[in-house]
C-alpha cells in the first residue's frame, strides 16, 4: 500500500494520476485527474460544495484541472432535488439552538464525517464551554486523529478533550448530571449497553435528546432501512433529524460540468436508476455528451458499462 498526497502526481507506467482534495461526508476524500495517451479524465468520486472544506472546489478546478476529455461525475442528489441542503455552518447554528434547549444531547452521525462532528462540537462549546464531549474509544481515537491533522490547520477541527463514560469514574458522572453533555453515539450493541447505564441516571425533566444526523432513508425507506438505527431511535422520547448531504447538489454538479466542459463525454455514476443528469440545466452541447450506455467515442476510446 502506498500513500498519496494532494496535488502530487502518481505515475503508473505512462499513466499519470493526480489527486485533488474535496469535501465529503468521509474525511480526506479526493477526486482524480487521470492523464494518458493525450487524454484527460476527471473522476470526481463523491464530493460536495456546501461543507467547511468546500471553499477550494471551484478554484481547484479552474486553476489545476480546466477542460477535460471525459468527466466521470457522481449523481447521488439527482433523485433528491427537493431535499433541503444546509451548509455545515448553518447546521451548526441549528445544533446550537437544540443544545441550548436540551441538557443531555446524544448525536448519531457518521464517525468518519469530520465536518459534521465538528459542527456539533462547535455548537456545544459555543453554548456551554464547560459541558463535556463524550464518545467511545473508537470515536475518541478518530477525533484525536482529526485534531492532529486538520485541527492543526483550523481550530474548527480541534476536538480538544474527549471523554469516555465509565461507571468507575464518579466525577465524570456527576459532571454529566450537573452540567449536561453532548455524546456521539453509534448503533451498536456496546453503545446500547452504555445507554442502559446512562439513560436511567438522567432526570426526566432533563429531556434527553437524540439528534439523528444521517440520511433519512436509513430510517424511512423499506429498501434501505437500518433496523439498528430504528431501534436506537425508539430508545428516546425525543428525536430530531438535523442533517445535510455529503454529496453535490444539482447546482454544484452543473458548475463542475460547465467548468470542465468535457470534449467527449460526461458519465454520471453513483445515482438512482431513472435519474437524468441533463435535468440539472447544463447547456445543450453538454447534454449531448452525457453517456449512460456502452459506446464508442472515437477510434481509440470505448466506454463499456458492465
Amino acid at each position: 500500500m502506498h500513500t498519496f498526497h494532494e496535488n502530487q502526481k502518481l505515475r503508473f507506467g505512462d499513466i499519470v494520476v493526480t489527486p485533488y482534495f474535496v469535501s465529503h461526508s468521509a474525511y480526506d476524500a479526493y477526486m482524480f485527474l487521470i492523464e494518458a495517451e493525450g487524454k484527460r479524465i476527471l473522476h470526481t468520486g463523491d464530493f460536495r460544495g456546501h461543507g467547511y472544506l468546500s471553499k477550494g472546489l471551484i478554484l481547484t478546478i479552474q486553476k489545476y484541472i480546466g477542460q477535460v476529455d471525459v468527466l466521470i461525475i457522481e449523481g447521488t442528489m439527482l433523485a433528491r432535488k427537493d431535499e433541503t441542503i444546509l451548509t455545515e455552518s448553518v447546521l451548526s447554528q441549528k445544533a446550537s439552538e437544540l443544545i441550548k434547549e436540551h441538557k443531555y444531547v446524544f448525536v448519531h452521525c457518521s464517525s468518519t464525517d469530520m465536518e459534521r462532528l465538528a459542527s456539533f462540537k462547535n455548537a456545544t462549546r459555543s453554548m456551554f464551554p464547560k459541558r463535556p464531549l463524550l464518545a467511545d474509544e473508537y470515536q475518541k481515537d478518530i477525533l484525536a486523529l482529526f485534531s492532529e491533522t486538520a485541527g492543526k490547520k483550523s481550530p474548527c477541527f480541534d476536538f480538544g478533550k474527549i471523554y469516555t463514560y465509565s461507571e468507575k469514574n464518579p466525577k465524570l458522572k456527576a459532571w454529566m448530571q450537573e452540567k449536561g453533555f453532548t455524546m456521539f453515539i453509534r448503533a451498536s450493541a456496546s453503545f446500547n449497553r452504555l445507554l442502559d447505564l446512562i439513560l436511567p441516571m438522567l432526570p426526566v425533566e432533563g429531556k434527553p435528546l437524540l439528534i439523528y444526523s444521517m440520511w433519512d432513508g436509513y430510517i424511512n425507506r423499506n429498501d434501505t432501512r437500518n433496523e439498528d438505527y430504528v431501534y436506537l431511535q425508539k430508545r428516546f422520547a425525543e428525536v430530531v433529524q438535523l442533517h445535510t448531504s455529503g454529496h453535490a447538489t444539482a447546482d454544484t454538479l452543473r458548475r463542475v460540468c460547465e467548468l470542465t466542459n468535457p470534449r467527449l463525454a460526461i458519465l454520471p455514476i453513483h445515482r438512482d436508476k431513472g435519474t437524468d443528469l441533463s435535468s440539472i440545466g447544463i447547456p445543450s452541447q453538454l447534454q449531448e455528451r452525457i453517456v449512460t450506455t456502452s459506446c464508442k467515442l472515437s477510434n481509440d476510446i470505448n466506454i463499456e458499462f458492465l
